[in-house]
C-alpha cells in the first residue's frame, strides 16, 4: 500500500474552531479556509489533529481569521463502527504557512 500523497489548497481562513478532547485522548482542531470562485465563495474544511509525536492543534494558535495561508493535506477515510458501510473522508492538516502579510476583514 502506497502513502498518502500531500495536497496543498491555498485560501483565507474563514474560521477556526476550538480544540475538542476526547476521553480516549484524541484531540482535533477544524479549520475553514474561504476561495472565491467568480461570484461564489467555496469553503473548505480541514483538521488538524493532536498525534502521538505532533499536537497540529496548537499550530493553529498564531493565526487569525482573515489571513491567506497554504495548507498542506493528505486525505483519510474510515468505516463507520455504528453503521457499517458508511465512509467519512478527512482533509487532513499536515503543515499549514501564512501567505503574505495581509489580513482582509472577514465578512459573514
Amino acid at each position: 500500500m502506497s502513502e498518502n500523497k500531500p495536497y496543498e489548497y491555498v485560501g483565507t481562513i474563514h474560521s477556526i474552531g476550538k480544540t475538542q478532547t476526547f476521553p480516549s485522548g484524541f484531540a482535533r482542531r477544524d479549520l475553514v479556509l474561504a476561495t472565491k470562485d467568480g461570484t461564489y465563495e467555496n469553503y473548505a474544511k480541514f483538521d488538524f489533529i493532536k498525534g502521538k509525536t505532533v499536537d497540529m492543534t496548537q499550530a493553529l494558535n498564531s493565526y487569525i481569521e482573515g489571513q491567506k495561508v497554504k495548507v498542506v493535506f493528505v486525505l483519510d477515510a474510515f468505516e463507520s463502527k455504528k453503521n457499517p458501510g458508511s465512509w467519512f473522508s478527512n482533509a487532513k492538516a499536515i503543515k499549514i504557512e501564512k501567505i503574505g502579510n495581509d489580513v482582509s476583514i472577514p465578512t459573514k
